[in-house]
C-alpha cells in the first residue's frame, strides 16, 4: 500500500477517533471535572470525594481522559452532587434545612478541623433551637420593644 492510501486511512480513522471522543456525552463531563478541579486548591478532589461518598480514586478514574488509564462512569446523580458541590447549579441555593446540609457546607471550608467542624455544627443546631424557641419580641402594637426602657423624669 502506498504512502498516500496509508496516510487519508490514518486521517480518516483518526478524525473517527476524534468524533467519537468529541460527541461522548462522559468524555464532556470528565473535561468539566477536569477544569473545575484545576481551578480549586489541593486538596478539593479529597473533599469532592468525600461529599459523593465514594473513595478519591474513583473521582482520579472519572477525570481520566486518556485511553491507556481506566475511567469509571459519572452517573446522573453523581453529576448533579458534583455541580451541587461546584456551586455551578444555575440557580441560588435553596436555604440549608437540615444538619446534613449545614456538615456538608462546613466541611468544605478549607482549614477547619473535624473537631471544628463538630463544634460550629452543635452551635448552629442549638442557635437554630434557641431561635425556635423564642418568643416574639414585638409588642401589641406592633412596634419593637425599644432597647432602653423610657423614665420618667420626677420632679
Amino acid at each position: 500500500m502506498s504512502s498516500y492510501f496509508r496516510e487519508v486511512r490514518d486521517r480518516k480513522i483518526r478524525g473517527n477517533r476524534e468524533y467519537r471522543v468529541m460527541s461522548d456525552p462522559q468524555y464532556e463531563l470528565r473535561i468539566y471535572l477536569q477544569h473545575e478541579l484545576a481551578r480549586r486548591p489541593h486538596g478539593t478532589k479529597g473533599q469532592l470525594a468525600k461529599f459523593l461518598g465514594v473513595k478519591p480514586d474513583a473521582v482520579t478514574r472519572m477525570t481520566n481522559t486518556d485511553p491507556g488509564k481506566e475511567t469509571r462512569a459519572i452517573q446522573a446523580h453523581e453529576f448533579e452532587r458534583i455541580r451541587q458541590f461546584f456551586n455551578d447549579a444555575g440557580a441560588p441555593a435553596g436555604p440549608i434545612r437540615d444538619a446534613a446540609e449545614i456538615q456538608n457546607m462546613l466541611e468544605r471550608i478549607e482549614g477547619l478541623s473535624p473537631t471544628n467542624v463538630e463544634t460550629l455544627l452543635s452551635m448552629i443546631q442549638q442557635l437554630r433551637r434557641v431561635s425556635a424557641e423564642e418568643p416574639s419580641r414585638n409588642q401589641p402594637d406592633g412596634q419593637s420593644e425599644p432597647a432602653t426602657v423610657h423614665r420618667e423624669s420626677t420632679p
